[in-house]
């Protein structure tokens, strides 16, 4: 952009760059008349900017050019600052998920009395760009206040690089809208977005704190071996599974099949069925139960019939 003139002035060698002068009627000096492109110019350079970081340009925030000032130079720092590529804000449009740097992805939150404390000096990178780190945030802005018989969901906000931390109730309807159970997939971490834990507390305001995971990669291949087993060599023989994930994102894929099982005797009847872990340890119930593979972000806990099997091995494969 460069300067536009007024329309009645005209640039000289000694002066490029005329200014724009009020109109005196007394002092009989005329009025600068106002070019359109004086006006114009400056907006479409400032919606550049604010359209460059990302930003949805509206009238209604008008602090989006420091919003996106920011944004360029935090972009311009995590690129190693110097030249100029003019895609240091490519990251922005990565497809990563926030992952945490320390303690094998998962973030230290300590419960107080009547409150819960985000850890500081804990890192994590957002969008494969930019490292953050929790002592970025004051102790005031890490601590929340909790209520008795709560669940909450403490998370990070990129909030258009303001990034904020927030403790959200799950009975809130402007967290929560549609009523969703807390495992529903739409609190998972997304790109702009992180879950760091689950808080729950109890009638007396005592926090119990469940860390999950987060990183660009959740995946799991195990081979699980059968407990608590009944009727065992028997019709209706069955055995249950659990594990544990606690990743901050539900798996998009995963499969649990039959690895290994021994049966001892010759009996045609091989009834098999993956079902809910509280239907009835006997034939009838297991049989007649629909098959369901309830795996969350948390993890999954199965009962599995296999007639007359002594010993069962499901191998359970997930990624998210």
């Amino acid at each position: 952009m460069d300067y536009v003139p007024p329309l009645n002035a005209t640039a000289t060698g000694e002066n490029p760059r005329p200014e724009y002068l009020d109109g005196n009627e007394q002092t009989g000096q005329d009025g600068s008349y106002v070019s359109g492109r004086s006006i114009e110019h400056p907006m479409r350079e400032v919606l550049a900017v604010i359209e460059g970081a990302g930003l949805t340009p509206t009238s209604a925030d008008l602090t989006q050019l420091k919003q996106a000032i920011d944004t360029l130079i935090a972009a311009a720092v995590s690129s190693g600052g110097g030249g100029g590529s003019g895609e240091t804000l490519n990251f922005l449009l990565n497809p990563v998920y926030p992952y945490i740097t320390v303690n094998g992805g998962f973030m230290t939150v300590n419960a107080g009395s009547g409150s819960v404390t985000l850890a500081a000096g804990q890192t994590f990178v957002y969008r494969g760009g930019v490292s953050y780190s929790t002592s970025d945030f004051e102790l005031a802005d890490r601590q929340f206040a909790t209520l008795a018989n709560k669940t909450y969901h403490l998370r990070w906000r990129y909030n258009a690089g303001e990034p904020e931390l927030s403790l959200n109730d799950l009975a809130d309807a402007g967290y929560n809208p549609g009523s969703l159970a807390e495992t529903h997939q739409a609190f998972d971490s997304g790109f702009d977005d992180m879950l760091i834990a689950r808080v729950v507390t109890d009638g007396s305001n005592v926090a119990t704190i469940t860390s999950l995971k987060n990183s660009q990669v959740l995946a799991v291949a195990e081979m699980l071996a059968g407990s608590n087993g009944q009727n065992l060599a028997a019709n209706g023989a069955c055995f249950d599974f659990s594990k544990t994930l606690n990743w901050a994102r539900s798996p998009a894929s995963f499969s649990f099949h039959q690895a290994k099982s021994i049966n001892n005797g010759s009996q045609a009847d091989r009834d098999f069925n993956i079902t809910g872990i509280g239907i009835a340890a006997n034939s009838t119930a297991l049989n007649a139960a629909t098959p369901t593979i309830a795996l969350t972000r948390y993890g999954m806990a199965q009962r599995v019939e296999s007639d007359y099997a002594s010993e069962l091995h499901m191998h359970l494969s997930a990624r998210a």
